[in-house]
């Protein structure tokens, strides 16, 4: 059965910007163990190693598409506060999440997407200066729908 160390020696295999350093202590920071069997992770620890599989890779721009779903809400606040300090300086982190209130701190800029169209392209300080909270602004989008 496949294990995460299994995983990592397939990256640096294929990526040549892994950096197995990073990797390591990003994964001590999610407390995942590298004998650990990927067929045994809980949703939340599988969404962990996908976050610290991509950030150990030095790349100067990340997509991340709702990455924090299944991981409880004190380890998600602990990786949202952290995530900042993982990337490159330069480095640009693209998100795509429906539960913007846990992101807001992180925003520099904002795209409202809705019906395949981009609404909305603002920059976080100028919505916060506008509207109670980033969430409030962006809930104003989608307030005449139902819940589906």
């Amino acid at each position: 059965s496949t294990k995460i160390k299994d995983v990592v020696k397939f990256y640096a295999t294929i990526f040549q910007d892994f950096d197995e350093n990073e990797f390591d202590e990003l994964r001590k920071f999610m407390k995942l163990d590298n004998d650990m069997k990927l067929s045994q992770l809980s949703r939340g620890m599988r969404e962990k190693l996908i976050i610290v599989l991509t950030f150990a890779r030095k790349a100067d721009l990340y997509l991340l598409d709702e990455p924090f779903g299944g991981i409880d809400a004190m380890a998600r606040k602990k990786i949202i506060n952290s995530i900042i300090l993982w990337k490159d300086e330069k480095a640009t982190i693209l998100i795509s999440d429906h539960f913007v209130n846990e992101i807001s701190s992180l925003l520099d800029e904002v795209v409202i997407v809705k019906d395949h169209t981009i609404l909305e392209h603002k920059s976080a300080d100028d919505i916060r200066q506008n509207h109670e909270t980033i969430e409030e602004y962006y809930e104003s989008f989608y307030a005449d729908e139902d819940d589906e």
